[in-house]
């Protein structure tokens, strides 16, 4: 449950004068797709999601409401649940869940037909995000066509036809689930030493497996030489690094395409956002390391994200079950464990939503952050003083991930992140000074509502906020200049006078 110390923003109606600065908490909507009955919204289920949507539910941000749904692609019959337009349509996200491998001849539409794979490129192309599964190779069963590979995937039949996402998960061949070929991140413990005979006990126990991640420079003003590096925003925390997984004995495998067609569209500045390789996990019998989490930004080419996971069980009742520390749902005292996981099924949910939604929920942190009380007791002070103050209140209910992954949402990437250290992006203002801005005109159209003035649009009030912000960014730079070549100059002064001195 949130903390008791969380501020509740108050919410406004229409008729409220301040009713142009207001933002609602958005709800992220999120449908859960399968194949396979074992898969469930339950707690009591192996393949159950319970715990999963409890946690995420339980955990809710203050800036965003997560609803998830399940929907099992053969209920009522065979392929009587397909993808259309209009189901997509009520959903910002789908997370697939797959187990079934290909077409058999008694059941032809196991896979995503065309019409569907259609419709997910329309709703995809216009912003819906996607987390793609699946699990290990297994043979393929009787009545699959014989030209298929002898092994196939789990999650193949409707995962391999998602577009773009489909070509981030081996669907074919190894590895698979003999113990020779498998892909074992279980952990060995006292108890079970024996990673290859471990099975359910190891992956169900409180134990995680160690996560290698991948580190990026962080977008700032400093100069590249001591620039931050920090993970992909899914593994970024509140409180630290997200680097633990579920264990599992033998997961699948997400991989990168050989090639880039038009399916990967380029956007403004010639700039062709690809996926990457984001975190690793390592086989705890031989030390080989495999990719287990694979990101796709699509804001640059004007599409939705994707992220490729090694297997459902990291998703899974059966590998969640041991960090729940005996209680329903998510809680402020649980297990270490539980809060990091809890922390990255939110990062997810928050990091997949189109960037509409995710500017929605950008401006419901404007107004939550205007209305909180710490924020209040300095509206007079300098908008710098007051943009430390709302990074520092901020910063303890979101990742410092979250927050510049918020700020900067709505500038192309190429323009933050740097491609080549001896090319390093425009000193843009530090996240606190564009945060003081941003505040900054909202007390100052607060304060026009009391005095019975028409209040600004809060997008033209942002807008403001940044061109505020980098003004004053401006000014303090050429200061700085200006101060430095003066220590300059008075240095070459001294060192000429010691100098001739000697």
């Amino acid at each position: 449950m949130p903390h008791p110390d969380l501020h509740d923003a108050p919410i406004l109606t229409h008729k409220d004068p301040l009713w142009p600065l207001f933002c609602p908490k958005p709800t992220v909507k999120i449908l859960c797709y399968t194949d396979d009955t074992g898969v469930q919204m339950d707690r009591s289920t192996a393949f159950g999601l319970g715990i999963l949507k409890d946690w995420l539910q339980s955990a809710n941000p203050f800036y965003a409401n997560f609803q998830m749904d399940l929907l099992n692609r053969h209920d009522g019959g065979h392929a009587h649940n397909k993808l259309t337009a209009a189901l997509l349509g009520g959903y910002d996200q789908v997370w697939f869940f797959g187990v079934g491998q290909c077409n058999l001849s008694t059941e032809p539409q196991n896979e995503l037909t065309a019409p569907e794979i259609a419709a997910l490129q329309t709703w995809m192309d216009a912003g819906g995000g996607v987390l793609i599964t699946g699990d290990h190779a297994n043979p393929k069963p009787f009545g699959a066509d014989a030209g298929l590979d002898p092994l196939l995937n789990l999650g193949r039949a409707i995962g391999k036809g998602v577009p773009r996402a489909g070509q981030l998960r081996k669907w074919e061949g190894l590895p698979d689930a003999s113990i020779t070929n498998n892909h074992n991140t279980m952990v060995p413990t006292a108890a079970l030493p024996d990673v290859n005979v471990g099975g359910q006990p190891q992956q169900s126990d409180h134990v995680p497996q160690q996560l290698i991640l991948t580190r990026h420079t962080v977008p700032t003003w400093h100069p590249y030489f001591i620039r931050k590096k920090r993970p992909h925003p899914l593994f970024c925390g509140r409180t630290g690094l997200i680097d633990i997984f579920p264990d599992h004995m033998h997961e699948g495998l997400p991989v990168l395409p050989t090639a880039y067609g038009p399916e990967w569209p380029t956007g403004p500045g010639g700039i062709q956002p690809l996926p990457a390789i984001e975190a690793k996990g390592t086989d705890k019998r031989n030390g080989a390391i495999y990719p287990v989490s694979i990101a796709y930004d699509g804001d640059d080419g004007g599409v939705g994200r994707i992220v490729a996971d090694a297997t459902w069980h990291h998703y899974f009742n059966i590998n969640l079950e041991g960090f729940t520390s005996g209680s329903p749902a998510f809680t402020a005292d649980g297990s270490p464990e539980q809060k990091a996981l809890a922390n990255y099924y939110q990062n997810l949910a928050v990091w997949l939503s189109p960037k509409a939604k995710r500017q929605a929920m950008r401006c419901s942190i404007w107004w939550w952050l205007v209305t909180h009380p710490e924020i209040i007791e300095v509206a007079r002070a300098p908008f710098w003083i007051l943009g430390g103050a709302a990074y520092d209140v901020l910063g303890r209910w979101a990742s410092q991930c979250t927050i510049t992954e918020f700020i900067w949402i709505d500038f192309p990437k190429y323009l933050l992140y740097e491609r080549d250290p001896k090319h390093p992006p425009l000193p843009w203002p530090p996240e606190e000074v564009i945060l003081g801005g941003i505040l900054l005109e909202y007390q100052e159209a607060i304060q026009h509502a009391a005095a019975g003035k028409p209040v600004p649009d809060r997008h033209a009030l942002q807008a403001s906020g940044f061109k505020r912000a980098a003004a004053y960014h401006a000014e303090s730079l050429a200061a700085g200049l200006k101060g430095a070549q003066s220590a300059v100059e008075a240095l070459e002064k001294v060192l000429h006078q010691g100098h001739g001195k000697g």
